[in-house]
C-alpha cells in the first residue's frame, strides 16, 4: 500500500481532542496508541488461549499479526481504512522497529556468555542449525510461492529469496526469551543449598 509524500506531509501528529470536534483516528499519535492497544490486547488473549497447548507467547503474537493483517480482518476494507490506513503504516513500522531494537538489546543483556563458553561446540551447532534450517525453509517457500506474493517480481528473484530466508531465520530469535526463562527457573548448582551430611551407620555401642 503506497503512500505519497504529499499524504505523509498532510498527516498531523496530535489532535485538539474529541470535544473540539476532531476525530482522533485521523491523527498519527492517537491512532498509534489505539493500534498498539489492539495488538497487545489480542496478543494477550491469544496467549491465554494457547496456554493449555503449551505454546509460547511468540506464537500468539504471530497469530495476532495474521488476524489483524490483510490475511484475515484486513479483507474488510472499512476496518482496514479505519484502524490501519495507508498513511499510518510508516508510523507503525517505525514504532515496531524501535520495539525490535529494544527487544534485541534485552536479548543481548540476558545472554549469559559463561554458559555459552561452557557448552562450546554444542551451542554453536544448535545456533547454526537454528539459523540455517529456517533460512533453507524460507528460501524453499519463497521459490514455491513467489508468483503468489504481490510485488515480488519487482525485487528480483535472488533478493526475494534472500529476504524470505533472512526473515524466517531471524524470527527464530523470538524463541530466546522463552528458553532463557525456562532455563533460568532452576537455580545453578552454586546457588542450591548444600545437602545435609550423611548419617553415621555405626552405633554408639559399637564405637565404644
Amino acid at each position: 500500500m503506497g503512500v505519497s509524500s504529499a499524504e505523509m506531509a498532510a498527516v498531523k501528529t496530535s489532535s485538539n481532542g474529541v470535544w473540539q470536534g476532531d476525530d482522533p483516528l485521523h491523527f498519527a499519535f492517537p491512532l498509534l496508541i489505539l493500534q498498539s492497544l489492539l495488538i497487545l490486547l489480542l496478543s494477550r488473549v491469544l496467549a491465554i488461549a494457547f496456554r493449555p497447548l503449551r505454546q509460547p507467547k511468540v506464537i500468539a503474537e504471530i497469530v495476532a499479526g495474521i488476524l489483524l493483517g490483510p490475511s484475515a480482518l484486513g479483507r474488510n476494507k472499512a476496518y482496514l481504512h479505519a484502524l490501519f490506513p495507508g498513511w499510518s503504516m510508516p508510523v507503525l513500522e517505525s514504532a515496531a522497529s524501535l520495539g525490535l531494537l529494544f527487544f534485541l538489546f534485552l536479548v543481548g543483556l540476558e545472554l549469559d556468555l559463561r554458559s555459552v563458553r561452557a557448552s562450546g561446540k554444542r551451542a554453536f551447532a544448535i545456533a547454526a542449525a537454528g539459523i540455517s534450517l529456517p533460512f533453507a525453509c524460507g528460501v524453499g517457500v519463497a521459490a514455491a510461492f513467489r508468483r503468489a506474493v504481490p510485488g515480488a517480481g519487482e525485487a528480483g528473484y535472488a533478493p526475494f529469496l534472500v529476504f524470505m530466508g533472512v526473515a524466517l531465520s531471524i524470527t527464530a530469535s523470538l524463541c530466546w526469551p522463552a528458553s532463557s526463562r525456562s532455563s533460568s527457573s532452576s537455580p545453578p548448582p552454586s546457588a542450591r543449598p548444600p545437602s545435609p551430611p550423611p548419617r553415621s551407620t555405626t552405633s554408639p555401642r559399637g564405637s565404644s
